[in-house]
């Protein structure tokens, strides 16, 4: 289950853009 790790770096880096926007 590599993707667990990597989806939850997207999904912070994508929550963080959206708070920014």
């Amino acid at each position: 289950m590599k993707y667990g790790n990597h989806e939850t770096r997207l999904r912070k880096r994508a929550s963080e853009t959206s708070m920014a926007m």
